[in-house]
């Protein structure tokens, strides 16, 4: 299991909702960023949006939006994120 500090423990939750329309809304923004992600997150994100039948059926389950958002979660950090939030002295 992805590490995704909260993210364990009701991934049906609003939040965990509302979380995931929101990184949605980011992935499909163009962006250098965006860019260096890898290609299914942003292909994902985009079907989502666009209401591809597949995907939102794939996607309206809690556990599959929660894989995604905890793959994510630990990309970023895996780029570097942690080490910033190490400098921040949040980790």
């Amino acid at each position: 299991m992805a590490i995704c500090p909260g993210f364990n423990r009701q991934p049906d939750d609003y939040r965990y909702r509302f979380l995931f329309e929101q990184v949605v809304r980011l992935l499909i923004l163009p962006s250098q960023f965006n860019l260096s992600l890898p290609e299914p997150f942003r292909v994902s994100a985009h079907r989502y949006s666009d209401g591809d039948p597949t995907t939102l059926q794939h996607l309206s389950d809690p556990a599959n939006r929660h894989f995604m958002l905890c793959d994510l979660y630990d990309l970023i950090l895996l780029r570097g994120g942690l080490k910033l939030k190490r400098e921040e002295g949040l980790a």
